[in-house]
C-alpha cells in the first residue's frame, strides 16, 4: 500500500493465523502449578493492556494434555466469551484457555498497533455477542469487524503514541495505589498513636510510659474513651419512612446506597420525597451529622458510618438510617466518622451485629461503639493530616482521568484515520 493509504478492512486482513486455548483436566494436579502462566478471562481488565501476570500456571505435561498452546509473548489475544473485547499482549510466552483467541499479525502489520485496534473494539465486540447465560462471539463475527489499516512505519508510530499514553496511566495507577497505602498505615497510626505537642507520631517503642492500656487496645496516655452516647447532643434518630406514592417530589432524602461510597455521604442518588414541616424539622440533615447503616447485605456494611460534610440543599434520611449529632466542643464529627470507619472499629461493632437475613444494628448499638477522644487540638491535627493525604490522592485521580481522556481521544483520532501522523524520512524507509 502506499505511504500516505489508509483504509478500513475486515480485521481478518491484519491477522495471519488465529490459535485457540484449552485447560487441561482440573483433576490432575501434575498438570497445574508450574512454570508456564495460563491465561482466562480473569486475567483481563478493561483498564490494562498488557498482561504481566497470571492467576493460574501449568506444567509442559499440563499443555501436552490439553487444547493450550504456547503463545510468543506481545500476540495480541483477545476474550472471545464472557468478557467479550477484552484484550491484551503478554509480556512472555503464555498459555491460554478456550475462551480466548491469539491473534497473529499479518506480514506489515505491528503487533502494538493490532492491539490497540482491537482495544478501540472492545465495545463494538461486546455488542457483537450473543447468548442467554454465557456471552461469546464467534471467530467470524470477530474477524469481520472493520479496523483501520495504516502503512507500516505510521502504524508504529500510533502504537509509540498509545503506548507513551498507556506508560503514563501505569505509573499514575501505582502512585496512586502508593498514597492509598500510605493513607491507610498513616490513618491507622494517627488513630492509635496520635500527635504529639511537636506535631509528631507518638512512638510507643521508645515511649511506652505515653500509653495506656484500654476497650480499643493502647492508646496514647491523654486520650479518654467513652461510648458513643456519651457524647451526644441529642439523642439518635431512626430516619423516616414514606410510602411510594410520596416520593418524586419535596426535599432530597439520602438511601442506604448513599452512605456507603466513602467517608462522606453522597447525595448524588437520593431521591426526593414530600414530607411536612415537622418532618424537615424532626429528620432535616445539618452539616456534621453522623450517618449510619442500620441493615446491610454484608457483613461489613452494618454500622457502616458516613458523615455529612455538606449538604447540596435541605434534605433527610430513610429509615434505615440511624442519624447521630455528638457534641463538637468534646469530639469533631470527621474525627468520629474516620475512625468508626478504621478496622480497629469494625472489630468493635462486629460484636454487636445480628445476622438474620441480613446484617443489623440498632440505634442502642450505635450508640454503645466505644469511641477514642483525644483533645480538640489533637483530632483536629489528626483530620488535617489524613484530609492532605486525601487531597493529594484526588490531584493523581484527577490526573489520572485527564490521562485517560486525552487517550481515548487519540484512540478515536488516529484509528478512524482522523488524525494522521507523520513519520521521520528514515522510519518511512
Amino acid at each position: 500500500m502506499s505511504a500516505d493509504s489508509c483504509s478500513f478492512v475486515p480485521l481478518a486482513i491484519l491477522v495471519e493465523r488465529t490459535t485457540g486455548g484449552g485447560t487441561p483436566p482440573r483433576g490432575v494436579p501434575s498438570f497445574w502449578g508450574g512454570d508456564i502462566p495460563w491465561a482466562s478471562v480473569k486475567d483481563f481488565s478493561d483498564n490494562e493492556i498488557d498482561l504481566h501476570s497470571t492467576e493460574e500456571s501449568i506444567t509442559l505435561a499440563g499443555l501436552a494434555a490439553s487444547a493450550a498452546r504456547l503463545i510468543a509473548a506481545g500476540t495480541p489475544l483477545v476474550c472471545t466469551r464472557m468478557a467479550v473485547g477484552r484484550c491484551a499482549a503478554a509480556a512472555k510466552p503464555v498459555a491460554i484457555n478456550q475462551d480466548l483467541k491469539a491473534l497473529e499479525p499479518s506480514q506489515g502489520v505491528d503487533n502494538r498497533f493490532l492491539l490497540h485496534a482491537l482495544k478501540r473494539l472492545q465495545p463494538a465486540l461486546q455488542a457483537r455477542a450473543v447468548g442467554s447465560t454465557v456471552k461469546g462471539i464467534a471467530l467470524r463475527d470477530l474477524l469481520s469487524a472493520q479496523v483501520i489499516r495504516l502503512p507500516l512505519p505510521e502504524q508504529r508510530r500510533v502504537a509509540e503514541i498509545l503506548d507513551t499514553l498507556d506508560e503514563a496511566i501505569r505509573k499514575t495507577e501505582q502512585v496512586i495505589a502508593k498514597v492509598q497505602q500510605m493513607k491507610q498505615g498513616l490513618l491507622h497510626d494517627l488513630l492509635t498513636r496520635g500527635i504529639d505537642d511537636d506535631g509528631e507520631l507518638r512512638d510507643p517503642d521508645r515511649h511506652p510510659e505515653q500509653f495506656k492500656d484500654s476497650p480499643l487496645g493502647r492508646i496514647p496516655r491523654e486520650w479518654e474513651v467513652g461510648s458513643l452516647r456519651s457524647f451526644y447532643s441529642e439523642p439518635h434518630r431512626n430516619g423516616l419512612y414514606k410510602p411510594n406514592s410520596y416520593h418524586g417530589r419535596g426535599p432530597l432524602m439520602i438511601q442506604m446506597g448513599g452512605i456507603f461510597k466513602g467517608l462522606d455521604a453522597d447525595f448524588s442518588g437520593a431521591i426526593r420525597v414530600q414530607v411536612s414541616p415537622i418532618e424537615v424539622r424532626t429528620y432535616g440533615l445539618r452539616q456534621g451529622d453522623l450517618l449510619f447503616a442500620r441493615r446491610s447485605l454484608v457483613l461489613e456494611g452494618a454500622g457502616k458510618c458516613s458523615l455529612v460534610r455538606s449538604l447540596p440543599e435541605p434534605a433527610t434520611f430513610e429509615s434505615s438510617i440511624v442519624r447521630v449529632h455528638v457534641d463538637q466542643q468534646r469530639l469533631r464529627p470527621e474525627f468520629v466518622a474516620l475512625y468508626l470507619d478504621s478496622s480497629g472499629s469494625y472489630l468493635q461493632r462486629r460484636k454487636c451485629i445480628r445476622q438474620v437475613a441480613v446484617s443489623g444494628v440498632s440505634g442502642a448499638d450505635i450508640s454503645a461503639f466505644p469511641v477514642p477522644c483525644p483533645s480538640l487540638g489533637e483530632q483536629d491535627g489528626i483530620v488535617a493530616r489524613h484530609r492532605t493525604l486525601c487531597s493529594r490522592l484526588g490531584e493523581e485521580k484527577t490526573e489520572l482521568d485527564k490521562v485517560h481522556t486525552l487517550k481515548h481521544g487519540l484512540m478515536d483520532d488516529l484509528l478512524t484515520g482522523r488524525v494522521r501522523v507523520s513519520v521521520p524520512e528514515e522510519a518511512a524507509a
